[in-house]
């Protein structure tokens, strides 16, 4: 009992100890053997503890199984349903945690140890009930402790879904009306190498991937990704500062109203030497905000007026390897396959030309705010071979 006290004797983040510690700790004083009656008659106590104090923490990813088995080895299916059920729907938003939770419901259901149709309806509703809250939490789904253990949650609660039979919370899913809500992290560790080997689960179970419900969920994400973790090209700005002329004469004016224009980088002056020796002084008395030469090819020759950056290079560079990395990340894919439910889109997404669609842009820069999916285009063919 020592031990187990130990284990408890050390709290977690938020002054809580973890259940999925002191679980272990109880699971370790029984050992591999039938424990004698006085040593059953405190691992019971312990388990009793435990059990009685989970109305009051706050769980994690490892917490799912543990309160799964605590529950059900220590006090069976009944108490399980009535007790233990009602505190995993109270912690719905720990997404995490109630994945996991989940898979282990569902691994005791393929085992045939619990009830099947009362475990299923249990299933059904958790399911119902953790997707219509992916967008309550800070982010959809809040990843669990590692990349790794999310993936397999997330890949193994969609393959239930399939399994089980729930057509309504697959739908619901693949809506994906939570996808605004997705942090930048998220995208690359846990959806983009979801959305990759989510191919394998849906051919295994006879699914079409050109059914627009999957075109939608990849479009949706993928398209989403883009916009937070690459977003669109910085714009180059240019300087706008304008030169003086004492006199006001209409050379420097058309040159100020050229300078004064934002959207313009170049400017062409067709003059006769002394009015482009005029603008080359005002414009050199001005600072280095331009660089002006002569084309003397022209007749009368050209003064050429070029503004320079207003130093968004460092900005430029980083969005290029923002670029290289979503490049790396879709190159990953089956391209067959992602041609399939990108369908129209397959071409402006790998060439990211769609961060410079207007009209989308808009809906996908904000994150936070609530994005209406756009409806699927015609798919290129059915599943590959």
């Amino acid at each position: 009992m020592l031990r187990v006290e130990n284990h408890m004797d050390e709290p977690r983040e938020g002054n809580q100890h973890s259940l999925a510690r002191e679980y272990e700790a109880i699971v370790s004083i029984g050992g591999d053997y039938e424990p004698p009656p006085g040593l059953e008659n405190l691992i019971s106590r312990a388990a009793d503890t435990a059990l009685d104090a989970i109305g009051d923490k706050t769980f994690s990813y490892e917490d799912g199984p543990a309160l799964f088995d605590l529950a059900y080895y220590h006090k069976g299916w009944k108490y399980l349903k009535t007790s233990v059920l009602p505190v995993v729907e109270s912690n719905i938003i720990s997404t995490a945690f109630v994945l996991n939770f989940l898979k282990t419901l569902h691994q005791s259901m393929r085992r045939r140890q619990v009830p099947q149709e009362e475990a299923k309806s249990a299933y059904k509703k958790l399911a119902q009930l953790a997707i219509q809250n992916f967008d309550s939490a800070a982010s959809a789904p809040s990843a669990p402790t590692t990349s790794v253990s999310a993936h397999s949650s997330m890949l193994w609660f969609i393959s239930s879904l399939f399994e089980l039979g729930l057509e309504e919370q697959l739908n619901l899913f693949l809506d994906a009306q939570w996808v605004g809500h997705i942090g930048g992290d998220e995208f690359k560790s846990l959806w983009i190498p979801l959305l990759q080997d989510l191919f394998h689960v849906i051919g295994k179970h006879g699914v079409l991937l050109s059914e627009p419900r999957w075109l939608v969920f990849y479009q949706s994400i993928i398209t989403a990704y883009l916009f937070t973790c690459v977003g669109e090209r910085p714009k180059e700005t240019y300087s706008t500062k304008t030169v003086e002329c004492l006199i006001r004469c209409k050379d420097c004016t058309a040159l100020n109203e050229f300078l004064a224009d934002p959207t313009r980088q170049v400017g062409c002056f067709p003059l006769a030497k002394a009015r482009r020796q005029h603008l080359h002084s005002r414009i050199e008395a001005a600072g280095d905000h331009c660089t002006h030469e002569t084309v003397r090819s022209t007749r009368p020759e050209t003064l050429v007026v070029t503004k320079r950056s207003s130093g968004c290079e460092a900005d430029v560079k980083s969005w290029e390897e923002r670029r290289v990395q979503a490049e790396k990340q879709l190159d990953a894919f089956d391209q067959q396959k992602l041609r399939v439910v990108l369908a129209d889109l397959y071409q402006d997404i790998m060439s990211m030309a769609i961060l410079e669609s207007e009209g989308i842009a808009s809906g996908q820069t904000n994150s936070s705010s609530t994005r209406n999916p756009r409806p699927p285009l015609a798919p290129v063919s059915g599943n590959p071979a």
